[in-house]
């Protein structure tokens, strides 16, 4: 397809990982045009304009960087009936770089699945201009080390577990619901409002950025030991649902 930007048009591409024979995610015959792995495979991770879309459970094990102008990485939970599509990354090592990156669920779908990141202890995953994380319980885990170098970052519906390092800069940081259900939430249990989860086990420093969470039974929850840094000050949150 092409963009058309006035007297401008720059041609822009879509890549499906091959779910259908698998192979690796940091490979570029693992990716094709078409979702089966019929059509045309990419000649570079470093495309611009390109669209890269996982609809399947995969795996990084080594350093990825898709960090070309205006590119998306996209994993994409079903919102079809009858579909029990729910894809897991796994960045299980090396160092992963995205420009954007969107952790999909149809958010207007009575059927949408949930989509899921899991980082490695020993993996780096960074994300650059957009991060965007969907509803229906989609979650990222951290057990390494995540970089959110975002503008904005805003989730309802949906789980931030950090059991590693994560480190916000100059991002403002939304934890929120889409409504004001009023339904009890006890720590340990699962809400049937559709709010935000964060739990930290780890250490999250967020130097420079800026912290909201809001509606009522939104989470945000500091384990023992847990660190929680704004503009380098430890912050006193433990255990605690905070709301406005």
């Amino acid at each position: 397809g092409y963009y058309s930007f006035g007297n401008r048009t720059v041609e822009y591409k879509t890549y499906y990982y091959n779910c259908a024979s698998g192979g690796d995610i940091t490979e570029l015959s693992s990716w094709s045009t078409k979702p089966y792995g019929d059509g045309i495979n990419p000649s570079s991770f470093d495309l611009d304009y390109a669209t890269w879309i996982i609809q399947c459970d995969a795996e990084i094990t080594k350093d990825l960087a898709i960090t070309g102008s205006n590119t998306n990485i996209v994993l994409q939970g079903s919102g079809l009936p009858n579909s029990s599509r729910t894809p897991t990354l796994t960045i299980s090592g090396g160092k992963t770089e995205f420009v954007s990156f969107k952790v999909n669920s149809p958010t207007i779908s009575e059927h949408a699945q949930p989509s899921h990141v899991v980082v490695g202890s020993g993996a780096d995953l960074t994300v650059y201009e957009t991060l965007s994380l969907g509803t229906a319980e989609s979650s990222i885990t951290n057990n390494g080390t995540m970089n959110v170098y975002v503008e904005e970052f805003s989730f309802y519906d949906s789980w931030v577990k950090n059991n590693g390092t994560m480190n916000f800069r100059n991002c403002d940081l939304t934890i929120h619901s889409n409504n004001q259900q009023s339904n009890a939430y006890t720590i340990g249990y699962e809400s049937s409002s559709t709010v935000g989860h964060f739990i930290n086990n780890g250490t999250v420093d967020m130097t420079n950025s800026g912290l909201t969470v809001k509606d009522r039974f939104t989470q945000l929850y500091n384990g023992d030991g847990a660190v929680w840094k704004i503009d380098n000050t430890t912050s006193a949150i433990k255990k605690t649902i905070l709301f406005d």
